[in-house]
């Protein structure tokens, strides 16, 4: 515990001293001010100061190095390079201008420069003018990036356009974040691409197309509101605006690849935009999953895929937009694992070794259609008509080694299965919104019904005997277990926000959801041919009917100024729960529950903020934690329920320090997080003689979390070097009882991660990075027992454009990991290269790949549960080389 605090104390040393660098950043300038031009900017006529206009500082062979906009007062200070550098100067109603400057030879220790600016009709003397756009534009709560000025090469995807931006990045899951903050919407001029898939808009829109990026904040889409909550929250929006040039065409791209190891691949996407429409569609079909230049790992294995989608999206007049989108995805895949479990209790280890052998399909099909129709400037109806509906088959076999520390007796089992499953989902919503006057506020209501069908056939054989060879009795089972499950929901949900002054407003919510499920589950023996039933087994047979009824009502005031944002709201749920079957006694359950919710945030200045927030969240017990359906199908691990749970009351706190510079563009947030859940909802674990893992759900209290997240990024447009630096720690306790015995688990986590970029005239990128992931977990039971693990990885990415239409990149990847389970401590390198030759006046290009080059196909992850932890490694790829074709629609 005193290393901890030394820790821990070394971290808050080290993040206050980033915090005061970075708000100190303006002193810092002064004191060396031989690299920086400080001046003000002046009309020439009316001598008045100009605010907002942007400067950029272009180098020797004219790209822009730094770029600034000048405060209210007209002032500016922005960074020199070494040499001979043009200072570009633009604002409306001004005539740009540019003007040379030689670093060290201005008088910059004397007081700031003024520069005059004409208004436009004026002549303007000895200067050189030309007509520049800045790299990032500032417009009140809009940030506007203009892309092409950021190395981005001629037939960049949208994703490899995004990653070249400064404070763009997106993570290996797809997720999509600006200077550390999670886009939760894209959209198209204005316009919902695919229903916002963020995934296809990264792959399937060309770089080529766009001319500006805009990123701003606005209120939650209120047909997503469920809470008071939501109704506070923003959501980070990033918009695509189209080149002019580009609209009413058809853009995109084809491509069909060959491969050795029988691999293939071919993709397309067709795009045509307009001022009032959207119509794209995209196919792709290849056997290598996910894999591209931009991946090089596929931890799940390799899979078949069929993937077709449409996307329409009409504006037929001002007052009605209709939109359609559907995609089907067709998906096969087979994967091996190899496991470790090791089971963590009082006076002995439970371990279990696995290898695990699956065969999967998947058949999904999603359409989503939407009408927005204004009736008036004050009165709205959109609809919204969802249908989903998936097939899934599934082969498994698995066998495994159990060692019961008990008895001291090794357990062989082996599990086949073969299941089956069918589930179509239909979601009608209506949502009406009124706008109220005099811009007093607006009141919501939605309506909506939900109905689901689940069907499932789990064909089973499980055998399980001692090391020795005898059998356990009982233990081999020869079953088919079928299932249905029906859920309809019906859903009441109306909002309002009025604004009392023009910086306070009223939130009120009130929502009724009434949700009716029926479940039939039937287990029938068979002999074993598997061709004839015998007859169903009464005692696993159930049908069960549930009625769940949710009220929630919650109602707050809001404060919002260009300084301070004040939210505070009281939330009452109750609940009502009502289960019945055949088999068991009817339970009942009602709850009520009252909690509040706040949050403050205090703008230091336009760069700088502080936000506090404090949510609570209620869970309540599932069905099957209430009543759980017996099945056997891996009779090694068991579970039962308890109709006594209570509520889960989760409880986070949340404080949070931004410096976000859209001018430089740098950012800096460090968040401290405190949570603690009572009543939290937790499996109680029992080893029987047998080997056997039962499980019970119960609540038990003293869980509870901190962390520190921070992140760092500093870069400037088209500049050589940039980098971004992150941070977290993480102390979790959870409470656990297992064999009785009452203990507890405690997890220390520790990431850092570093990345560096550098680009050399556009012709040269290297991206490096670095990251190491340390988590220590101790189990305080009867006898204390330790359990650490470090990851370190190592990425480096190289690109290179060379002379006569060739370019060239590698990806490098290594992963190292220490203290894990016996055969899991091995390092892996991944290594993928392509090389590219653009043809036909560079609509077309012909790629030749080369994935997993080392031929170490594996992949280790480590799961830490309350009372375990698993080691798995998986196969995922074998080294192949594919050649493809591509043509750009242009």
């Amino acid at each position: 515990m005193r290393k901890y605090k030394k820790w821990l104390h070394s971290f808050f040393c080290v993040a206050i001293l980033i915090l005061i660098l970075n708000t100190s950043g303006d002193a810092f300038a002064q004191i060396f001010k031989k690299d920086t031009l400080s001046g003000i900017l002046i009309d020439s006529i009316s001598r008045d100061p100009i605010p907002g206009a942007s400067l950029i500082l272009l180098d020797s062979i004219n790209h822009p190095s730094a770029s600034t906009i000048t405060n209210s007062d007209g002032s500016f200070r922005i960074s020199l390079t070494p040499g001979r550098c043009i200072l570009s100067i633009t604002s409306l109603g001004y005539k740009s201008s540019r003007i040379v400057i030689q670093a060290g030879k201005l008088p910059l220790n004397n007081n700031p420069i003024v520069i005059l600016l004409h208004p436009v009709g004026i002549a303007l003397q000895g200067i050189t003018i030309s007509i520049d756009q800045p790299p990032i534009k500032v417009k009140n709560d809009t940030i506007e990036i203009k892309p092409s000025l950021f190395s981005a090469s001629e037939n960049d995807q949208l994703n490899e356009l995004l990653k070249k931006i400064p404070g763009m990045s997106i993570s290996a899951d797809g997720t999509l974040s600006y200077n550390g903050e999670k886009i939760d919407l894209l959209t198209i001029d204005g316009k919902q691409y695919f229903d916002s898939n963020i995934a296809l808009a990264l792959k399937n829109l060309s770089g080529d197309i766009i001319d500006k990026i805009q990123l701003f904040q606005r209120d939650i889409d209120l047909s997503e509101t469920t809470s008071i909550e939501d109704m506070n929250k923003k959501k980070n929006i990033l918009n695509i605006k189209l080149k002019s040039s580009k609209k009413n065409k058809i853009v995109g791209k084809l491509s069909a690849g060959k491969g050795t190891e029988k691999y293939y691949s071919i993709n397309s996407n067709l795009n045509k935009f307009s001022n009032n429409s959207q119509f794209s569609g995209i196919l792709s079909l290849n056997n290598i999953s996910k894999l591209s230049e931009e991946s090089n790992n596929s931890p799940m294995g390799l899979s078949t895929i069929q993937n077709y989608g449409l996307n329409i999206n009409n504006s037929l007049s001002q007052f009605l937009n209709i939109s359609f989108n559907g995609i089907e995805n067709i998906q096969s895949t087979q994967n091996s694992t190899n496991s470790q479990k090791s089971i963590q209790l009082s006076g002995y280890r439970n371990k279990i070794e696995q290898t695990k052998n699956s065969d999967d399909l998947t058949n999904s099909f999603k359409t989503n259609a939407k009408i927005d129709y204004k009736i008036d400037s004050f009165i709205s109806v959109t609809q919204i008509i969802k249908l989903s509906k998936e097939n899934n088959t599934t082969t498994t076999f698995n066998s495994f080694n159990n060692f019961s520390g008990l008895d001291s007796s090794t357990i062989l089992g082996a599990n086949k299965s073969s299941y089956s499953q069918s589930n179509s989902i239909l979601n009608l919503s209506t949502l009406l919104t009124r706008k109220l006057r005099k811009s007093r506020g607006k009141i919501d209501l939605r309506l909506s019904f939900d109905n689901s069908d689940a069907t499932g056939t789990n064909d089973y054989q499980t055998s399980l005997k001692y090391s020795d060879g005898r059998p356990i009795g009982g233990q081999d089972l020869n079953r088919q277990n079928n299932s249905r499950n029906n859920f309809k929901t019906i859903g009441l949900v109306t909002t309002s926000r009025i604004n009392l002054s023009n910086n306070y407003s009223l939130n009120t919510i009130y929502l009724l959801s009434v949700l009716n499920t029926t479940s039939d589950n039937q287990v029938f023996d068979f002999d074993t041919t598997h061709k004839q039933y015998i007859i169903p087994i009464d005692s696993l047979s159930i049908h069960q009917l549930t009625t769940n009824t949710t009220n929630y009502a919650g109602f707050g005031v809001s404060k919002s100024n260009s300084t301070v944002e004040f939210n505070i709201t009281f939330n009452f749920f109750t609940i009502s729960q009502y289960l019945r079957g055949d088999k068991f006694p009817s339970i009942k359950r009602n709850s009520t529950n009252i909690y509040p919710f706040s949050s403050f945030t205090y703008k230091i200045n336009s760069s700088n903020k502080i936000r506090l927030t404090s949510i609570s969240t209620i869970t309540p017990p599932s069905e099957p934690q209430l009543f759980s359906i017996p099945d056997y199908g891996n009779p090694i691990s068991l579970q039962l329920s308890n109709k006594n749970l209570k509520n889960e009351l989760d409880t986070k706190i949340n404080l949070t320090y931004e410096r976000l510079n859209p001018q430089k563009p740098s950012s800096f947030i460090i968040m401290f997080n405190y949570g603690f859940i009572k009543d939290k909802i937790t499996n109680s674990l029992t080893i029987d003689t047998l080997g056997r893992q039962i499980n019970q759900f119960i609540n038990i209290n003293g869980s509870k979390s901190f962390s520190v997240n921070s992140y760092y990024s500093n870069s400037t447009p088209n500049r050589k070097f940039r980098y971004t630096l992150s941070a977290t720690a993480e102390k979790v306790v959870n409470p656990i009882i297992a064999q009785n015995d009452f203990g507890k688990t405690g997890t220390t986590n520790i990431f850092g991660a570093a990345n560096i970029y550098y680009n050399y005239n556009k012709k040269f990128e290297i991206i490096s990075g670095f990251s190491v992931n340390h988590t220590n977990t101790v189990y305080y039971f009867t006898n204390q027992s330790n359990n650490s693990a470090t990851f370190y990885i190592f990425n480096l990415n190289i690109s290179a454009e060379l002379p006569w239409g060739l370019s060239i990149n590698a990806k490098y990847n290594r992963s190292v990991t220490n203290n894990l389970q016996t055969g899991f401590n091995h390092p892996i390198d991944l290594l993928s290269a392509f090389i590219t030759k653009k043809i036909i006046k560079s609509k077309a290009e012909i790629k030749v790949y080369g994935f997993n080059l080392l031929d170490i196909n594996n992949n280790i992850q480590r799961t830490i549960g309350p009372n375990f932890v698993e080691d798995v490694q998986s196969t995922t790829m074998h080294r192949f080389v594919m050649a493809s074709f591509i043509f750009y629609f242009k």
